[in-house]
């Protein structure tokens, strides 16, 4: 299996791609100081791909902190792209926490009846708690809201295709409009 990485630039409706040193980058940091040496635009797109395991968007715009999302954190962690997946702040949202090994465990154990009539209780989840799905996607499911994507599609695609990632970033590039030069540059 190969990885595949690409900086492509949005240009009006159009998309563009850059040659950047993407593969060499040793933390998030350095992937964003790439990518913001090497785009004129305010906005910058990786896409960085594990052929049939995972895949990986990290947005750059402007000055703002990198945004990123990936469809398989645990397999994107294990990868030779892990130092850039490292810091846990950027994983606030996720749908497997304890699948992205972000939480040690199961559910909340806060669960009981309050009482004690010698039967073992079956586990309730708490109402409120977050759903936790098999799906190990996380970061910003905001990450393509302005170009047509909003977080609950991002989200949906991802689950339907957690068995073909390929397929999941080949309908997010036909819904943001880069599939045909994501096609050209494989």
């Amino acid at each position: 299996m190969s990885y595949f990485t690409a900086l492509l630039v949005p240009s009006g409706r159009q998309w563009t791609s850059r040659e950047a040193g993407l593969r060499g980058a040793e933390s998030l940091d350095d992937l964003v100081d790439t990518v913001r040496g090497e785009v004129d635009s305010l906005t910058g797109l990786v896409v960085l791909e594990r052929e049939d395991e995972w895949f990986a968007l990290v947005r750059v715009d402007g000055e703002d902190d990198a945004r990123v999302f990936v469809s398989d954190l645990p397999a994107a962690r294990a990868s030779s792209f892990a130092a850039v997946f490292a810091d846990p702040e950027l994983w606030s949202d996720a749908g497997s926490l304890r699948a992205a090994g972000l939480v040690p465990g199961g559910l909340d154990e806060s669960y009981s009846s309050g009482f004690d009539d010698g039967y073992e209780e079956t586990p309730v989840a708490d109402e409120d708690a977050p759903k936790v799905t098999e799906v190990p996607w996380a970061g910003d499911l905001s990450l393509l809201e302005d170009l047509g994507v909003g977080g609950e599609s991002l989200k949906a695609i991802v689950e339907a295709d957690a068995d073909d990632p390929a397929r999941a970033l080949t309908e997010l590039g036909e819904r943001v409009g880069f599939l045909d030069l994501l096609e050209q540059l494989r």
